[in-house]
């Protein structure tokens, strides 16, 4: 093919490999990936085996980087951040207690209470031994109907009110019955403080005594719990939990025994993860019946649909539509309870949910300390005796530790800048690559399709007339001279 369509260079060395394509050693000699000029360029098989070695030897490496660096990106790995942060003040936490007695003696009649702990026995095996399979005749003549049942929890149970509510201070300063909000759970009736308001409450100093602090009869005499229950406790059980968050009482709740004064230094923690696919948390998701969206609530109403595509009515302790009736003691027995037991114990009936964790959420680290109460003095100031105290009152102090809370940030490993920005570097080190050499490759691409489907006559004629301009140009220069 002789010189023409080659650079001098080329041509001055028979033994170059490229020689035969101009196109390949135009683009090895000017391209700014390192080591392909030195190729080359090699005065002999040696120094160009040598420089091959090393260039393909970094290319392999810089290949292996890469792709292990857009793996650890697919692996939509996460870390998660803690950090702390101090405030003038925080907004404190809905508080909700329930007692370990139902349902008080001197508020239903013994039939009554016979035929609901008869339910209530029934409904603790189920749960305990998942069996599903039963005798239902108990419940063929029910003393009382949906609406009645709904109705005794309310008067029956546990209540705050003047004869249970002993003392109540919020940063000292009295608050009420009126203060807490009802809700039916599996302990009967339970009452929160500060759920849900529009005016959440704050505590602006740290330290027992500037939060809550509550005085709670319990009236042990009144208990009905029978042995066969599993629940000869004699106390209160709390939760300190987020203002949106229904209490889940059976899970996550804290006993504390008549006789005592138990102090509880909360902690907030607010947890923000990552959406899918590097974490689980949903993004904008609603409940019905909740006005933000959290996981407990959202495997209430789950269970709650449960019941009533398969009873037609709703347990108090679930929510559900004003027009769907309360399940009777009947319902329960015959329905409700069984379709509570199996969702419980089944993890496909749980996953079909499709509850996840909020994007965003607020829990409490409580630490508790005790202490035996009350002593003698307090003979006088509540006109009772010291066992009648110590066998009912129970005494609560609920407040924040500091003010601060913590945050637990979930985040990306890998990111999309982070990932791009690593593979630069890897291309830079080990090949001395840039965007730039990327736009070499795709015009060298280019051009070899373009001879390969038009022949290499265009690229010699393209050579020749450029020697001939070039050759016009000498003589236009002897001539000036």
């Amino acid at each position: 093919m002789g010189c023409v369509g080659m650079t001098a260079k080329c041509c001055m060395s028979a033994r170059n490999f490229l020689c035969g394509d101009p196109l390949d050693y135009e683009f090895a000699t000017n391209t700014t990936c390192h080591g392909a000029a030195k190729i080359a360029n090699a005065h002999n098989r040696v120094h160009r085996l040598l420089w091959a070695m090393v260039f393909l030897g970094s290319f392999s490496v810089c290949v292996w980087w890469i792709a292990d660096r857009v793996g650890n990106y697919y692996g939509y790995r996460t870390n998660t951040e803690i950090s702390r942060r101090f405030e003038d003040k925080l907004i404190f936490p809905a508080v909700t207690v329930c007692n370990f007695n139902r349902y008080r003696a001197s508020k239903a009649s013994p039939d009554t209470l016979e035929h609901l702990w008869e339910l209530l026995n029934l409904h603790t095996a189920l749960v305990n031994r998942g069996n599903t399979s039963y005798d239902t005749s108990l419940w063929d003549s029910p003393p009382i109907n949906a609406t009645e049942f709904a109705d005794l929890t309310r008067q029956a149970g546990f209540r705050l009110d003047d004869d249970t509510l002993i003392m109540c201070k919020w940063r000292d300063v009295d608050c009420h019955q009126e203060d807490f909000e009802h809700h039916f759970t599996p302990y009967g009736n339970c009452w929160t403080f500060n759920w849900n308001t529009s005016s959440a409450r704050a505590q602006p100093t740290a330290g027992e005594g500037n939060g809550l602090r509550m005085v709670i009869d319990i009236h042990a005499d009144e208990y009905t719990e029978p042995a066969n229950l599993d629940s000869l406790d004699v106390g209160l059980k709390f939760l300190v939990h987020d203002q949106h968050d229904p209490p889940k009482m059976d899970s996550e709740g804290l006993a504390v025994a008549a006789g005592t004064h138990v102090y509880t230094s909360i902690v907030q923690q607010k947890f923000i993860n990552e959406r899918k696919p590097w974490g689980q948390c949903v993004h904008g998701t609603t409940l019905q019946y909740y006005d933000r969206y959290s996981l407990t609530g959202c495997l209430l109403e789950c269970r709650a649909r449960r019941v009533m595509d398969m009873c037609h009515c709703l347990p108090a302790s679930l929510p559900g539509p004003a027009d769907v009736p309360h399940c009777s003691p009947m319902q329960l027995g015959n329905c409700a309870y069984k379709e509570l037991a199996k969702f419980d114990r089944g993890a496909e009936e749980v996953g079909r949910c499709n509850c996840s964790v909020p994007c965003e959420e607020t829990k409490y680290q409580v630490s508790l300390s005790y202490s035996g109460w009350p002593n003698r003095d307090a003979v006088t100031l509540f006109n009772r005796s010291l066992d009648e105290l110590r066998a009912n009152y129970v005494s609560l102090d609920i407040f924040y530790q500091d003010l601060n809370y913590q945050t637990f940030q979930q985040f990306q490993t890998v990111t999309v800048p982070g990932m791009i920005s690593d593979i630069g570097g890897q291309l830079g080190f080990f090949l001395g690559a840039s965007i730039i050499t990327l736009s070499e490759f795709l015009e060298y691409l280019i051009l070899k399709v373009i001879v390969h489907r038009y022949g290499p006559e265009n690229e010699e004629n393209t050579e020749d007339h450029g020697n001939k301009d070039e050759h016009r140009e000498k003589e236009v220069l002897v001539k000036s001279h």
